[in-house]
């Protein structure tokens, strides 16, 4: 369902303890409907929470799979993924021109068609508000530092890659630039240099590896040395994918076994690399080693 026009949710049926403002245009996964104690009735959203089911808050028509549509204003700019249409009309009848792909365009907000249709209102007209038709640039990390380290330049170098995959994978930016930077001794490390491997992931890489030895800390703490095989990329940005998808999906044996470090279960950067301690890296101080580093370059103001 979609919200026709904001609407508030809340934790209980009395709607006396207020969650968040809902905008214009919000797609709801509906599971049911309860009462409160007067009577009145409230829709249950799949996260246990509810919200008006006045009829005047939700749209009465929505095209098939909503859900592969923008349905509130998704940026400020656009760029077009294949060539599109520009239309004057939400109905789609009278076209004003072709729009290339990798075209840039200024979004003006949502609109629907009498159908239940809606469209993106860009500047000079209307088009699909499909999400494979169009996609949100890119943001631009701009990391300023007073000094130039062997660490700032580090961060710079890679702050828009780690950005983009760890607001893809849901994970925390600062965390995962923390740890490629302790790991690689920042992108000085054998490993680093020989298989762009920036966080010590051991195993192979598309049948890739590389033989380094390396410290390991047994159940009791105590630091010993080994020999390993570790994965071998092709680039930076592969090494920062992979890594967010090793968190994502799980070791293998368990699919939520990182769920520790997911940003929908922890809820400040601290959680998520006090949950890596014991699963992801057997060093017992690790997590306090990407704090200070997270604090120290202001990691959490930059990437998350």
């Amino acid at each position: 369902m979609v919200l026709a026009k904001g609407a508030t949710e809340y934790h209980d049926t009395a709607f006396a303890d207020k969650v968040k403002k809902l905008a214009k245009g919000t797609q709801i996964s509906i599971t049911g409907v309860e009462y409160s104690k007067s009577g009145t009735p409230r829709f249950k959203l799949s996260n246990g929470d509810y919200v008006t089911t006045a009829k005047a808050s939700w749209r009465a028509k929505l095209v098939k799979n909503v859900t592969n549509y923008y349905t509130v204003k998704p940026a400020t700019k656009v760029k077009v993924k294949k060539n599109t249409k520009l239309y004057k009309d939400t109905a789609f009848k009278n076209k004003k021109k072709s729009v290339k792909k990798n075209t840039t365009l200024k979004v003006k907000g949502i609109a629907w068609s009498k159908g239940g249709t809606p469209r993106l209102k860009v500047t000079g007209g209307y088009i699909s508000a499909k999400k494979s038709i169009s996609k949100k640039p890119a943001k631009a990390v701009k990391a300023n530092y007073k000094a130039s380290t062997l660490q700032t330049r580090f961060i710079k170098k890679y702050a828009n890659d780690v950005y983009s995959v760890t607001k893809k994978y849901g994970l925390y930016g600062s965390v995962q630039m923390a740890q490629a930077g302790l790991e690689s001794a920042w992108g000085t490390s054998g490993l680093t240099k020989k298989g762009h491997n920036f966080f010590g992931v051991k195993g192979t890489y598309k049948g890739k590896s590389v033989t380094m030895r390396t410290a390991e800390y047994t159940a009791s703490g105590r630091l010993y040395y080994t020999n390993a095989k570790f994965r071998k990329y092709p680039n930076a940005k592969a090494s920062f994918t992979d890594n967010a998808k090793k968190l994502k999906d799980g070791p293998g044996f368990s699919k939520t076994y990182y769920a520790g470090t997911w940003r929908s279960n922890a809820k400040t950067y601290k959680k998520a690399a006090h949950a890596l301690v014991g699963r992801y890296a057997t060093d017992p101080h690790y997590d306090d080693k990407l704090l200070s580093l997270i604090s120290k370059y202001n990691l959490h103001s930059l990437l998350d």
